[in-house]
């Protein structure tokens, strides 16, 4: 009884380190293949990049009203938690590239081929850099801001795969417009309408200490049965 006791312990131990899984799902919207992504998670959906790409804030502001189908101009908050999915941290960190320095965002030169799978997974919130303007990834205002200035999420690199570059809301501007910006655009996640296309799963492992934090509990409580 003892060793089955001791056994299953470590078993619930195990099974808490193991990673969980979040869903983006892909979903047609207004016509657009894929043109949200839901994160089952959450359960909120994200509006693809491109659909308020090249807008300024009068303009996306406007764009909203419009829609009038729920849709909210997402805070850093949200925006920070759905890079965690994707394991990107704002943190200058060497697993990415050769890091560089730079104001309000994270330069590597070369980028290691982990950032750029994880740009490439990115986009399925929809691509607004472009392989046209020589780079290739993501990037995105949020409604946190400094005066006029919104903090942008983005992640990309060039075409050689020589230089890419990781802002996660220290990187501050005015949207006027511009054809490679964009805003970071959410609902709370709606039945039906949406029809799902891709799915892609990504994987955020529970932190290690909660396990052995867990391990050290099963065998204290195993020395207090065996006494």
């Amino acid at each position: 009884m003892r060793t089955l006791f001791f056994i299953t312990c470590c078993l619930t131990s195990f099974m808490m380190s193991l990673p969980v899984s979040a869903s983006l799902i892909e979903r047609d919207y207004s016509g657009v293949t894929g043109g949200i992504t839901y994160d089952s998670e959450a359960n909120v959906e994200w509006l693809d990049l491109s659909f308020t790409r090249t807008m300024n804030l009068f303009e996306y502001k406007n764009y909203l009203v419009t829609l009038d189908d729920g849709w909210k101009f997402a805070s850093s908050d949200l925006v920070a938690n759905l890079f965690a999915n994707f394991a990107l941290t704002p943190e200058p960190n060497e697993d990415y590239g050769v890091i560089k320095a730079g104001s309000g965002y994270s330069f590597y030169s070369p980028p290691k081929s982990l950032f750029i799978e994880l740009v490439n997974d990115l986009t399925i919130l929809g691509e607004t850099m472009s392989s046209a303007s020589a780079l290739y990834g993501i990037k995105g205002f949020t409604s946190d801001s400094i005066g006029a200035a919104h903090e942008q999420y983005m992640a990309y690199y060039n075409g050689a795969e020589t230089l890419a570059l990781l802002a996660l809301g220290d990187y501050h501007r005015v949207p006027t417009g511009k054809q490679i910006q964009s805003f970071f655009t959410y609902r709370t996640a709606v039945s039906g309408g949406s029809s799902a296309s891709i799915m892609g799963v990504v994987n955020v492992p529970e932190p290690t200490t909660i396990s052995l934090f867990t391990l050290f509990l099963c065998f204290m409580a195993y020395r207090k049965y065996e006494n």
